[in-house]
């Protein structure tokens, strides 16, 4: 029997998070690299990894390669670097996100076709080539998406407009509702090569975009009584990496204090 010092582990594992500088992202980054993973952040930039590391008194080690979503030359060569440095791929976190949308209509034609290259094509890739490398290593590995609540249920556009808040962009439930089915389909897809993929469903988590008035009219609504934080989410991404979760695959875990349990 393993203890739980091993099921959860990731010693000797090397993972990608995309966007793995974000709200999301470097908690997350910052989870598997406690873990023992390897962790290689991919992202355009390295300027906000180096902000967040440079706050932290005892840094945990991440390494950066830079990542642009919109072109799948980048995104072959993130996957052929890392594997010629580290020598594989094991776990991939889809977090990246870039919807340009607002309201339906103020959300173009030209911007809604670029939020569906930039997150829709990109995710597509990522997973493309993440099972690629996963494949021909032969031992498996893990694909975890980052959904959203609004992937689940949709957005409460008056408290938006009650509250004076920006509402939630209108291809961002599209784009994080298909990331659900996508990974049924791919976890169905990609079993016989011991690949499991998995999403995880995070509650709310605010930034400056939000307003006092909407971040006490969001937790009204979560049993918990309370906006996630990026910790919240570590616990779900270290299962879903390792071993605890071996004989789990297409299935969606959900953090978010009771939200959609509504």
């Amino acid at each position: 029997m393993k203890t739980p010092d091993t099921l959860f582990s990731c010693r000797g594992k090397v993972a990608i998070v995309s966007g793995g500088a974000g709200l999301y992202g470097f908690a997350i980054s910052e989870a598997l690299a406690a873990a023992g993973a390897t962790v290689v952040v991919a992202s355009r930039s390295d300027r906000l990894l180096a902000e967040k590391i440079a706050r932290r008194e005892h840094p945990l080690p991440l390494h950066h390669r830079t990542l642009d979503l919109l072109s799948e030359a980048s995104i072959a060569d993130l996957f052929r670097s890392v594997r010629r440095e580290f020598g594989r791929v094991d776990i991939v976190v889809n977090n990246a996100l870039t919807p340009v949308g607002r309201t339906l209509e103020a959300t173009t034609t030209e911007a809604w076709t670029k939020s569906m290259q930039g997150n829709i094509l990109s995710l597509y890739l990522m997973c493309r080539h993440a099972s690629a490398a996963m494949i021909e290593q032969g031992d498996g590995g893990s694909l975890i998406n980052i959904s959203s609540i609004y992937g689940v249920v949709a957005p409460d556009f008056a408290t938006y407009t009650e509250t004076g808040s920006p509402p939630n962009p209108v291809d961002y439930g599209f784009i994080k509702g298909g990331m659900l089915m996508f990974t049924r389909t791919l976890a169905s897809a990609l079993g016989r090569h011991r690949i499991r993929v998995n999403s995880i469903i995070p509650g709310g988590i605010h930034d400056d975009s939000d307003s006092p008035a909407y971040i006490k009219a969001y937790a009204r609504k979560v049993p918990l009584g309370r906006w996630a934080q990026p910790e919240d989410i570590q616990g779900a991404i270290l299962y879903l990496a390792s071993d605890a979760s071996a004989y789990v695959t297409g299935t969606s875990l959900t953090v978010d204090g009771g939200y959609t349990a509504l």
